[in-house]
């Protein structure tokens, strides 16, 4: 099969592989060319495991990202951990690719040791040692976490240099974690671990029935679940308005999340989205500082080069007496 995507970016490109699919996924071969069908189209994809991980994740995105789906990024179950094939695919066809996976433990047959199978399958997808493969004595959960945080200090590399996320677990001891109490409260189980993988497509589906959307965004800034962090988009809606009244008006009307977007007038644009984050990388580190605004009749300034001593000295963006022109004088000399 001959894979060609199209796509533009200021001009039409455009990039193709080939692939055939390999006689172990022959069984499997609609489900792959489904997902592959579909993964084409996206700008970033989430490989997971399995229908738990895709259903969870699918939720959380929903409720933090509700665009995620249009802006381009796709969770992909591998159904299993046969990431390989699609990762191979993604790659030639320059489509982002993050991975998250379960830190297995595998039986040494007899042996009485385990083989550090999540580990062994990093080191594979980034093709080099990087984590330590040595058999391991036990296996608990409590060795797993052990294991995990020993090597924290590389998996997080891995994590930003590669964007492998693996489980310190896997997915519901990852998520009773975060969030145990919770989950005693909405499952109403002793062992929310054992509920979730016990008749797990079934349990899930219970789960994301009763998450609320705080759960959600605890979920999505959790350490144990950067993967869905790492495969945001960047790209955002800003309504810049002329009136606080009309930016309050288009907030109270939209009825979706609006916390990763701008809507106000433009001075706080100007503020919050260019001179607070950006105004060090202009005038130095002794502008590294919390900033906040003052536009009392008191506090305004009479010249530019007062404004910008008050915002080192005092951390305080002050305005002047030509209705806060200097906010955008400033900018114009930022972008010089």
């Amino acid at each position: 099969m001959n894979l060609v995507r199209i796509y533009s970016d200021r001009k039409i490109n455009g990039i193709s592989t080939f692939y055939k699919v390999p006689e172990n996924y022959e069984k499997a071969r609609k489900m792959l060319n489904r997902c592959l069908s579909e993964a084409i189209f996206a700008n970033k994809v989430l490989l997971v495991e399995g229908p738990s991980e895709y259903m969870l994740f699918s939720k959380v995105l929903a409720i933090v990202h509700p665009f995620y789906e249009a802006d381009g990024t796709y969770i992909l179950p591998v159904d299993g951990i046969g990431f390989q094939m699609y990762i191979s695919i993604l790659d030639e066809l320059e489509i982002f690719n993050a991975i998250r996976t379960d830190n297995d433990l595998r039986a040494v047959k007899g042996k009485g040791t385990y083989s550090v199978l999540g580990f062994s399958r990093c080191n594979k997808y980034i093709g080099k040692e990087l984590l330590p493969t040595e058999q391991i004595q036990e296996n608990s959960i409590a060795a797993k976490r052990a294991l995990y945080n020993a090597n924290i200090k590389t998996l997080d590399k891995i994590r930003g240099e590669y964007s492998i996320f693996l489980s310190k677990v896997d997915l519901e001891n990852d998520l009773d974690e975060v969030m145990h109490d919770r989950l005693l409260t909405l499952l109403g189980e002793t062992s929310p671990v054992d509920y979730l993988q016990d008749s797990k497509h079934y349990h899930m589906v219970k789960l994301i029935e009763k998450l609320s959307d705080t759960d959600c965004r605890t979920i999505y800034n959790h350490y144990n679940f950067a993967c869905l962090n790492d495969n945001r988009t960047h790209k955002v809606v800003a309504a810049i308005t002329f009136t606080i009244k009309a930016a309050q008006e288009i907030k109270d009307r939209l009825s979706v999340d609006i916390t990763q977007h701008f809507i106000g007038t433009n001075n706080s644009f100007v503020i919050e989205e260019i001179i607070k984050p950006f105004m060090k990388d202009v005038y130095g580190s002794d502008y590294d500082i919390d900033m906040s605004t003052d536009y009392s009749r008191e506090a305004k300034v009479k010249t530019f080069q007062d404004a910008i001593n008050k915002i080192k000295n005092e951390g305080v963006l002050y305005s002047t007496p030509t209705k806060n022109l200097h906010y955008f004088d400033l900018v114009m000399i930022m972008q010089e």
